[in-house]
């Protein structure tokens, strides 16, 4: 009987062991929940707003059109390191290449604007922020490889992205406003979530700051997305915003365009649009009716290369969608200095 006694309280000691290691497993993963969502809470969101450009005065055909000005800004992963004897010399990436490629998307993104101006009056940029502007630690070799660590590189694409809003601000009389999407690698957890992307995305605290810094100032306006998802309205065409890993590639035959306008098929049974803008595939892909995929500001790396992709070099795109006519341009944003030859007549 003593012996059975025994080992009915070992049974019950290891059982009441296990139960509470598992209620110290609960309250660590509420206080981490906690955590998260005191940071979210934290950050004031009552100055987005969704973004829904109208026309001036009566909708009329004119000579003279309306038009909104679109930079399609993704991919810069300002962190990450392309060395040139890993892709044949085709590129290099560090952050002080990275700085001066925004620099340039700043300088010839708004020297493009001007130049349309000229000819469709243009009051409003939408800087379309597509997301994946960090790399993360999302693989092994990000962690070996990266010039900067998960928490400096959120701060470098924070200062980056207020450095270009600065400077339209100061250079341009245009209104500003900015729809925010997130990308995949910012993620805080090793799988992507769903329900939960805003709380596990290290953009959402950049977009916010963002929109904390520029609150007071009349001629930006934000829009953060909640979910995969974001939609804007211009002119009465409707824009679905997004980054783009939500469509699945596969590798299949025909490249990025056949599960792209399937995925698009099945969007717009949920809500249908004029026009999709994503990112993510690091490639310029356009499609005048439908959608407009955005390049990379980082460019052709090892993982484009084992991957097989098409080869692009650093760009970002700008769009125009005039009030009368719909997409009517669109334009790579050179990332590098732009070399002139000037050729004698004489």
């Amino acid at each position: 009987m003593s012996v059975d006694l025994d080992l009915q309280n070992e049974k019950s000691r290891v059982a009441v062991s296990k139960s509470n290691a598992k209620y110290r497993e609960a309250i660590k993963r509420l206080k981490e929940l906690e955590a998260q969502l005191s940071i979210i809470n934290a950050i004031n969101s009552d100055h987005c707003e969704a973004i829904a450009i109208k026309a001036k005065g009566p909708f009329k055909k004119t000579h003279h059109s309306q038009a909104v000005a679109v930079i399609n800004c993704s991919d810069w992963h300002v962190g990450e390191l392309v060395d040139p004897k890993t892709v044949n010399g085709k590129n290099s990436f560090n952050v002080d290449i990275c700085r001066k490629r925004v620099n340039y998307l700043s300088q010839n993104g708004l020297r493009l604007v001007d130049m349309f101006a000229q000819d469709v009056t243009i009051d409003t940029i939408m800087l379309a922020c597509l997301g994946d502007f960090v790399t993360n630690y999302l693989h092994p070799d990000n962690n070996e490889t990266n010039t900067l660590a998960p928490a400096p590189e959120v701060v470098e694409a924070y200062r980056l992205l207020k450095k270009l809003i600065v400077f339209l601000l100061d250079n341009s009389k245009y209104k500003i406003v900015i729809p925010c999407c997130f990308g995949n690698h910012a993620r805080m957890t090793d799988k992507k979530r769903n329900a939960n992307m805003v709380g596990t995305s290290s953009e959402y605290i950049i977009y916010h700051l963002l929109a904390d810094y520029f609150e007071n100032e009349p001629r930006v306006q934000f829009d953060i997305a909640e979910g995969m998802h974001l939609y804007a309205s211009v002119f009465g065409m409707k824009l679905r915003l997004h980054h783009g890993d939500g469509i699945n590639f596969y590798g299949g035959v025909g490249g990025l365009e056949i599960p792209l306008r399937k995925s698009l098929a099945q969007w717009d049974k949920v809500e249908r649009v004029d026009f999709d803008f994503l990112g993510h595939w690091h490639q310029t892909k356009v499609d005048w009716n439908k959608y407009a995929v955005n390049g990379s500001l980082i460019g052709w790396n090892a993982f484009a290369l084992k991957i097989k992709a098409d080869y692009e070099p650093p760009r970002q795109t700008l769009l125009l969608l005039d009030r009368d006519r719909g997409l009517t341009v669109v334009c790579p944003i050179i990332l590098s200095e732009v070399q002139r030859q000037i050729y004698s007549l004489s």
